[in-house]
């Protein structure tokens, strides 16, 4: 072979050689562009989920909150309620029964009552009670025609599944509110209920002398 060939071919074969050297260098590059796009990506990702929990803790901190400022206003509601029922309602109720010939003895706040499975089945707010009946009084904040509706319920329910201080007992039924609305009033009246409505600084007794009252009589 000529000196001429054997450089000719051996120039041919180097360049052969270089083109995967080449393509190498070319890939590791690619390599590496790719990797910072996901580097970049992660980060992106990295952040947007630390947005989202401190958005979703700031958040749940504002929902929290809320809920505690509800759940005092629910108990201040509830001491105010009960405070008027102490206060005002109970010792009305003591009292001015004694119109209606019905000469009352003794209160108890809070009567919970449960049905032959052992679940909840009512609440007495207040029931005032001499020898011969009982007064099961409901109190409310804003007394409303459904409430009555609910308290005629409620009776039922305390006739069918009386409370053991009520058996073999005639029971009246009587509602308090802080405001009392005059259809309230007279749909409670109609019903058979005694009410209870504010007064100056106390309560009385809505209801006419003659009132005819509703009786509930209980057997068991």
């Amino acid at each position: 072979m000529s000196k001429k060939r054997t450089y000719e071919y051996v120039t041919k074969l180097l360049a052969q050689l270089t083109v995967p050297i080449i393509n190498l260098g070319k890939l590791n590059e690619e390599e590496k562009i790719l990797r910072n796009k996901w580097a970049e990506k992660d980060r992106i990702y990295k952040e947007k989920e630390q947005k989202y929990k401190e958005e979703s803790e700031l958040r749940w901190e504002r929902i929290n909150k809320r809920f505690e400022e509800f759940s005092k206003k629910i108990s201040d509601f509830t001491d105010t309620l009960g405070l008027y029922v102490e206060h005002q309602v109970r010792p009305a109720a003591m009292d001015k029964f004694s119109k209606y010939n019905i000469n009352i003895h003794e209160a108890c706040m809070g009567l919970v009552q449960r049905d032959k499975n052992d679940n909840f089945d009512y609440q007495i707010d207040l029931l005032v009670a001499n020898s011969e009946c009982a007064v099961v009084v409901e109190s409310k904040s804003k007394l409303k025609i459904k409430d009555v509706d609910e308290h005629m319920a409620r009776m039922v329910k305390i006739k069918d599944n009386p409370h053991k201080v009520l058996k073999n007992s005639k029971i009246l039924g009587a509602v308090a509110g802080m405001a009392v609305h005059d259809n309230a009033k007279d749909y409670d009246i109609k019903k058979g209920f005694f009410v209870f409505v504010p007064a100056g600084e106390s309560v009385k007794i809505a209801n006419s002398k003659d009132f005819g009252y509703k009786i509930w009589e209980t057997l068991n």
